[in-house]
């Protein structure tokens, strides 16, 4: 779309000072014609919807969505993504041009029965593989047998290492809570790539620290702390944590591409509050060409369509990037970088330990460590 095509260009034409503010009709149509244009960088694949946890604050699982209306409603979802589409989405992904896949779920992507078939065959042609767990499937055997698939990043969600806690946010059965809480650094010990993740919640209010603790003196690489969201019909609702500023379409943060197992597409899992309303809308990857006509189509949906303009509206996690701006610093080893949603402490590579603090916040701001791990500067420091 042509940017002379908008009834404000006329604005535009202007003798003197460049305008400091552009008017909000103006700002959201052309973030609408960008978003239509929308380039995927990188795409979440759901597996399957099965879990072995029945975590409260769960909407799919649990009671977080109107006590399981969700797979009620989406009742074809409830099932394992087969292999066979599992490599046809790999195959059209990787010729679009992706590098990184996160295999993801629901549910727990580790009791998809072909999971260490999938992470090869995403190796064989050539992408980054991460993976989202619960931990508590990742017995020190399963650890290397992921590992040896291919694995190359692991996401584990941990909301506590006290036992009582544990019991009461994600599993109260026997064994689940010391295999989890170990599963991090038995991952990173066969040379993953480790981040914890930790969502505040009533049950284990206030206990981060001692989580960051116990797990920063095992090099874990990232991390997080995050806040408890709910999904309801009108989206995610964020608690205590919503956007209170003007909604423009177009400029949220969380545009991505997720694909549910039955191969539809949908930007964000705040749209499954609302799924059966728009799923005749979406595109589905397995009823397109390629990735690339699916990616438009989606885009082309989530820029122009009228229900889904108010959807995003009343969407409290609406963050529109320039609002999220980071702030960086650096504690006991670690670079906090803490945004409106979440903080996230990455570990600083051994290498770089001894610098000054004020040296090492200038590297991560200016992003030449991402340039030093990609060019291999820091082997055998995951």
């Amino acid at each position: 779309m042509l940017l002379t095509q908008s009834p404000w260009i006329a604005k535009n034409n202007f003798n003197g000072e460049i305008p400091k503010v552009l008017p909000k009709e103006q700002v959201e149509f052309i973030s609408k014609s960008l978003l239509s244009k929308y380039k995927a960088t990188n795409v979440k694949l759901y597996l399957t919807n099965r879990c072995n946890y029945t975590c409260p604050m769960c909407p799919y699982h649990g009671d977080g969505y109107l006590n399981g209306k969700f797979f009620a409603d989406n009742s074809e979802l409830k099932q394992d993504m087969p292999y066979e589409r599992v490599v046809e989405i790999v195959d059209k992904v990787v010729e679009y041009g992706l590098k990184r896949i996160l295999l993801s779920a629901p549910g727990e992507a580790l009791m998809h029965p072909r999971i260490l078939d999938i992470i090869a065959y995403c190796k064989s042609k050539g992408l980054y593989v991460v993976l989202t767990s619960n931990g508590a499937l990742m017995s020190a055997d399963k650890v290397k047998l992921l590992r040896e698939a291919g694995l190359d990043e692991v996401d584990i969600s941990i909301d506590s290492v006290t036992e009582e806690s544990y019991k009461q946010v994600r599993s109260a059965k026997e064994g689940n809570y010391k295999t989890a809480i170990f599963a991090p650094i038995l991952a990173k010990k066969s040379g993953m790539h480790v981040s914890v993740s930790y969502v505040e919640q009533e049950a284990n209010k206030g206990e981060f620290e001692n989580l960051f603790e116990f797990y920063s003196k095992e090099g874990i690489n990232n991390i997080r702390k995050g806040f408890q969201c709910d999904l309801s019909e009108k989206g995610i609702v964020r608690r205590g944590r919503g956007y209170k500023g003007e909604y423009i379409h177009g400029l949220c943060m969380y545009y991505t591409v997720l694909v549910l197992v039955d191969g539809t597409l949908i930007s964000c899992c705040s749209m499954e509050g609302f799924l059966k309303e728009i799923k005749d809308k979406l595109p589905n990857i397995f009823k397109c060409k390629n990735f690339d006509e699916a990616v438009e189509k989606l885009y082309d949906f989530m820029a122009n369509d009228a229900y889904m303009y108010h959807k995003c509206k009343q969407c409290e996690t609406y963050i529109p990037n320039a609002t999220n701006m980071r702030k960086m610093q650096v504690e006991n080893g670690f670079v906090k970088i803490s945004g409106f949603t979440n903080a996230i402490y990455v570990n600083v590579p051994k290498q770089l330990k001894g610098l000054p603090d004020d040296i090492l916040h200038y590297l991560y701001k200016k992003h030449w460590v991402t340039q030093m791990k990609i060019d291999g500067l820091f082997k055998g420091d995951q």
